[in-house]
This record gives structure tokens, sequence and C-alpha cells, in this order.
């Protein structure tokens, strides 16, 4: 009995994958597919998981990730910092709007707003701590992060994805990372939806396909 309620909750489970996986597919046809370069620093390590098995979210380059604060429509809102730490902020979704030119993807305004016309992202106030210090520093710009979702990764290529990804360690004199092995250009690609969210489709490496 526990045996025969195992497989049918594994074979539920990968309908439940399988139907995703389609659904996912025939939003992203609906998209507009672009190729956006990575952000080394913020990438996280490949995880696995027992049934989905390895995959890897990307972080897009910080091209994308660094907003000036005169490229905002609205007034930039003000982050609120409680007594125990904690940050928020009102609003957190900001519209980032993107055009292309001989560099690359590059931000051309952003808005707490849908816009009307363009091709744009949907993406989140950085609230990270460090972020917040950072940019109260340097109070001309702020931080978004995007959700990009995750890639599936075959076993065989883990290997390759981590040279890609290089290695660093921290340094307690400096209290920074450094890499101990440098990182290889890398980028992903992916469909852009009409409200602006992101879905994966390929993973790159010096230009070559990681599946």
């Amino acid at each position: 009995m526990i045996k025969r309620n195992f497989l049918t909750a594994s074979f539920v489970q990968v309908l439940l994958i399988v139907g995703l996986a389609f659904f996912s597919n025939v939003r992203a046809s609906s998209g507009t597919v672009v190729v956006f370069d990575l952000n080394p620093i913020q990438l996280a390590y490949p995880s696995n998981s027992p049934f989905q098995g390895w995959s890897f979210e990307p972080t897009l380059s910080i091209s994308l990730t660094k907003i000036p604060n005169d490229l905002i429509k609205e007034h930039p809102v003000p982050f609120e910092v409680s007594d125990d730490g904690a940050i928020s902020s009102p609003l957190q979704n900001v519209f980032v709007t993107i055009t292309k030119d001989d560099s690359g993807w590059n931000i051309s305004s952003a808005s707490f707003f849908k816009p009307d016309q363009g091709l744009f992202l949907k993406s989140e106030w950085n609230l990270d701590p460090y972020s917040y210090e950072h940019s109260e520093n340097n109070s001309d710009f702020f931080y978004v992060r995007y959700e990009v979702g995750d890639i599936f990764i075959a076993e065989e290529n883990i290997g390759r994805l981590k040279e890609c990804l290089g290695e660093r360690s921290w340094d307690t004199d400096t209290s920074s990372y450094f890499w101990e092995i440098e990182p290889l250009p890398m980028s992903v690609e992916v469909s852009v939806l009409d409200d602006g969210k992101l879905i994966p489709l390929r993973l790159f490496c010096e230009g070559k396909e990681i599946k």
C-alpha cells in the first residue's frame, strides 16, 4: 500500500511538472524573445531537486538592475527602516522600459505604473539591506530585481556551468569577495510577456548554449 501511494504521488507530481512546462511554453511563445547579459557577482550556484533535477536561476546584469533616479517618471519612493532594521517600501513594483544599442540592452525609463508602449520588464525594489545601505551612500540611483525563473540543466552539463560561474571567496581583511577563478561571460534568452514578466528559455556561456 505504501509503495502504491508513493508511486501515485510521484505520478501526480510528474503530471504537474509536465503540465506547468506545457503552460509555460505556450505563454513564452506569445512574448518577445531577447538575450540579456548576466551579472556574475549575483549569480547563485545550481541546485538539485529529486523530482526536477538540476536548475539554475539567472540574475540580469547591473545595466538592468541599477536605475538612476532621473530615469524614473515619478518621484522615487523612499525606503522605510523600522526599529528592528527591517526595510520596506510603500510601492515595490517597478516597470523598466528598455532599448537596445550597440552596447546591448539599456534602461530608457522606469515607472511605478505599467507603460502603454515600448518593451518593458516588471521588477521589484531590491530591499536587500546591503543594497539599501549602498543606495543611501549614492542617492542618485536605486536597485531592482527581476524574477527570471529557473532553467533546467542536464546533469552532465553541470560541471561546465560551474566552470562558467567561476569561484569566489570571502576576504575577511577587506570584508569583500574576490575571484579565485574568474567567471566567463554568460547570457540568458528570455521571453518578455506583455505584462513585463520573464520566462527563461536558454542559457549561454561564451556564446554557446548550456542545456
